[in-house]
């Protein structure tokens, strides 16, 4: 039985093809950076603290495609998903976040009153 690798030539082609065509961008502006899975079957998040484990990567994971931009404007879309994100990264995200959650307060919607509340009580550092 032959080995197989991962990711494929084929799901990294299908990857970039569906960037591209998402983009309106060439095939061959598109990157790709993939992170296999592992598993840990002895030792499982004793690795945080300095021990020792035994991991190894699977034949799965993720393919992140994306057309790298001069701009610091970040959309993020997906193959799978409907819909998009779009943030700088050159703006403070938790800011617009609150100026946005008190909107909807004012207009009077109960569980993001309560969702606001719960945020004023975190301190970001």
């Amino acid at each position: 039985m032959e080995a197989s690798s991962w990711p494929s030539a084929a799901e990294l082609y299908d990857a970039k093809k569906k960037v591209a065509e998402m983009s309106g961008r060439d095939v061959r502006d598109v990157r790709v950076v993939i992170s296999p899975y592992r598993i840990c079957p002895l030792g499982a998040h004793i690795d945080h603290q300095g021990g020792i484990v035994l991991a190894m990567t699977i034949n799965k994971g993720i393919i992140l495609a994306f057309v790298p931009s001069s701009d610091s404007q970040v959309v993020l879309c997906s193959g799978q998903f409907s819909g998009h994100v779009k943030f700088r990264v050159d703006e403070e995200q938790f800011q617009e976040f609150l100026r946005v959650l008190k909107r909807k307060i004012l207009i009077g919607d109960a569980m993001q009153k309560e969702l606001f509340m719960l945020c004023k009580r975190v301190e970001i550092s």
